[in-house]
């Protein structure tokens, strides 16, 4: 089993996705109950019932991942589910830099012209 690992360099690339997938999916499930108790006030048992919610979708959806991966290769599956990802963070980060930019600029702007009209 190792010796694939030496005769195929993709092998490590898929190891690695896997390892970031799957290491998320369980680093979040645990997580998770934690998360909907301390950030959004729920109640213990709340936050379980819909954490295994969470887990119990994600299990289910497994395979339709490996039916997929059967389809159309795993490497191309594992990078679509980055490259979205990837998309997603460029989104959100970009977003949160243009109101960072944006807010200050056009409230100080009306602060601004505010300011200058009850002077004069």
């Amino acid at each position: 089993m190792l010796a694939v690992l030496t005769r195929e360099r993709l092998s490590w690339v898929l190891s690695l996705f896997y390892f970031l997938t799957f290491g998320g999916f369980v680093a979040f499930a645990i997580y998770l109950p934690t998360l909907l108790r301390d950030e959004f006030g729920l109640t213990p048992a709340d936050a379980g019932f819909r954490t295994a919610g969470f887990v119990a979708l994600a299990t289910l959806l497994r395979p339709v991942g490996g039916w997929l991966s059967d389809q159309i290769g795993g490497a191309r599956v594992l990078s679509g589910v980055f490259l979205r990802w990837w998309m997603h963070q460029c989104l959100f980060w970009g977003c949160l830099l243009a109101a960072a930019i944006t807010f200050p600029l056009v409230f100080g702007w009306i602060h601004f012209r505010t300011a200058v009209q009850y002077h004069f």
